[in-house]
C-alpha cells in the first residue's frame, strides 16, 4: 500500500490541532478551582498524578513538569497503588487520576482508599459522566471528539489533549507562584524551592548547635533565647535564613555558614550572663 506519507502527517498535526482548538474552548471553572486548589495546598501537601497504561505515560510527564516548575507533584501507578504505593498519599494531597474513558479498573480501585485517607480526587477524563467523573470533587473533561489514529483506536489526540493540560496547569502555577528560572536552576541541581515552616527552620538551625550548649541556658528563658537568636539570624542573615527555610537539607556552604553565626550568638551570650 502507497501512501503520501507527508500529506498523512500533516493530516495528523491538522486533526489534533482541531481537536486542542476546541478543549480550549472548553476551559473553563473547573480548570481555574483545580488551580487554586494547588495554590491552597499546605507546605506539607503535594499534587499526586495516578493513571494506568497509555494515560499512566502522560501522567508521568505531568507530574514531572509540575515538580520541575515549582509544583510538589509525584505519579503513583495505579496498578501499583493498592500493593502499597498508596502509602504515598497524605490527608489533603491532590490527586488527578487520569483516565480517558473514566472506567479504567485499575484507577477506579483506588478512589475510595485516597478518599478516606483525605485525598482531594480530580479527574482528567473524555468522559465527565463515567465513574470517575461522578466521584471526583472536581472533573476536568479533556474529551477529544477524533483521535487522529486512522483506525479509530490508539489513543493520539486524547493523550495529547491531556499533556496539554497538563502543561497549562504547570504553566499557570508557575506565573501565579512567580517561578524564576533561578529557582528551576535550583530544582536541576537538587535544591527544592518549597519551604517549611518557622519553627520547623528554627529547629533546623538550632541543630546545628552543640545541644550541651542549650542544655546550659536555664531552662525558664531557653525558649526565649533561642527564639530571639533565630529572629536575630533571620534579620541579620536573611539569605541564610532563606536557604534553612527550604524543605531539602542545607548544602554544606550555608550548612557551616550559618554553624559559625548561631555559634558566635551563643558564645557571645554565654560570655555575657557568665554561663558556663
Amino acid at each position: 500500500m502507497e501512501i503520501d506519507i507527508i500529506k498523512e502527517a500533516r493530516n495528523v498535526f491538522d486533526i489534533e490541532i482541531a481537536e486542542l482548538e476546541k478543549l480550549k474552548s472548553k476551559l473553563g471553572d473547573t480548570f481555574q478551582k483545580l488551580v487554586q486548589m494547588i495554590l491552597e495546598l499546605k507546605d506539607n501537601n503535594k499534587v499526586i498524578i495516578t493513571g494506568i497504561g497509555k494515560s499512566g505515560i502522560i501522567g508521568k510527564k505531568i507530574a514531572a513538569t509540575l515538580a520541575s516548575t515549582g509544583t510538589t507533584a509525584v505519579f503513583i501507578n495505579a496498578a501499583e497503588a493498592l500493593h502499597g504505593d498508596l502509602g504515598m498519599v497524605s490527608n489533603g494531597d491532590v490527586v488527578i487520576a487520569i483516565s480517558n474513558s473514566g472506567n479504567s479498573d485499575e484507577v477506579l480501585s483506588i478512589l475510595a482508599p485516597i478518599r478516606k485517607i483525605g485525598g482531594k480526587i480530580v479527574a482528567f477524563t473524555g468522559n465527565p459522566n463515567s465513574t470517575l467523573g461522578k466521584y471526583a470533587e472536581l472533573t476536568v473533561n479533556v474529551g477529544v471528539e477524533k483521535e487522529a489514529c486512522p483506525l479509530g483506536q490508539a489513543p493520539m489526540s486524547s493523550t495529547t489533549a491531556t499533556l496539554v493540560t497538563g502543561d497549562a496547569l504547570a504553566a499557570c502555577l508557575m506565573k501565579l507562584k512567580d517561578f524564576t528560572e533561578k529557582e528551576q536552576e535550583m530544582i536541576k541541581q537538587g535544591l527544592t524551592t518549597s519551604e517549611i515552616s518557622d519553627k520547623e527552620t528554627a529547629a533546623k538551625i538550632l541543630d546545628l548547635v552543640p545541644q550541651e550548649w542549650i542544655k546550659r541556658i536555664p531552662f525558664f528563658v531557653r525558649k526565649h533565647a533561642t527564639t530571639r537568636t533565630i529572629k536575630r539570624i533571620s534579620v541579620k542573615h536573611p539569605e541564610l535564613y532563606a536557604v534553612a527555610k527550604r524543605s531539602s537539607e542545607i548544602p554544606e556552604k550555608e550548612r557551616e555558614e550559618l554553624r559559625q553565626v548561631i555559634t558566635d550568638i551563643f558564645q557571645e551570650k554565654m560570655n555575657k550572663h557568665k554561663i558556663k
